[in-house]
């Protein structure tokens, strides 16, 4: 086992547990923790998580599981660099911020999909797509997500009407309820595991 791997693991049970339950990711973390978890990698992370989940039919079991999985990859990595010294404090909260956006971006995408196949899309009287759009407060709003850190969100549409394109409308009001509440539970929950 590699040494800064062990190193970790003596200081989280978190990090212990995990990577007992996925030894395999002992590896994939052992050649990336000596450097930084950048944006970049973070958003390779994402993209290879979505195109193995998410690249055709999903349900939101599958969701659940991606989101999972770019939670859990991301945590190894930085969570390896936090507790051997080797990430600084504007490391861990800007990956922790990008790891939030990201995700948020991922489910809200995929959830706007599956709610638009049934119900339609909300839509401005030009026809645009009418976006919900989600506002970070606290510390996701201030870039300064640690890895303990909750995230408080506020959702904001722009206005009433029914929507448009599926075979069962719905207000504007129900059909944005129904993607933040699905929002919400995805991230929450992310998976039949989370822990």
């Amino acid at each position: 086992m590699d040494k800064i791997i062990a190193l970790a693991q003596r200081n989280s049970q978190y990090l212990t547990r995990w990577f007992t339950a996925r030894p395999d990711w002992q590896d994939w973390v052992a050649q990336r923790q000596s450097n930084p978890l950048t944006s970049q990698e973070l958003e390779k992370i994402v993209e290879e998580v979505r195109s193995t989940y998410l690249a055709g039919d999903f349900d939101e079991a599958t969701l659940m599981k991606a989101l999972r999985e770019i939670r859990q990859k991301t945590m190894f990595w930085i969570g390896v660099r936090d507790l051997t010294n080797q990430a600084s404090l504007d490391e861990v909260t800007e990956v922790m911020t990008r790891l939030a956006e990201l995700t948020l971006e991922l489910a809200m995408n995929c959830l706007t999909r599956e709610l638009g196949a049934t119900h339609g899309f909300p839509q401005y009287p030009d026809g645009r797509q009418m976006p919900l759009w989600v506002v970070g407060m606290g510390k996701l709003g201030g870039r300064e997500l640690n890895v303990s850190s909750d995230i408080d969100l506020i959702f904001v549409y722009e206005d009433d009407g029914d929507t448009v394109g599926g075979p069962k409308s719905l207000s504007h009001h129900e059909w944005f309820a129904r993607l933040g509440k699905k929002l919400i539970k995805v991230l929450l929950y992310p998976s039949a595991d989370a822990s």
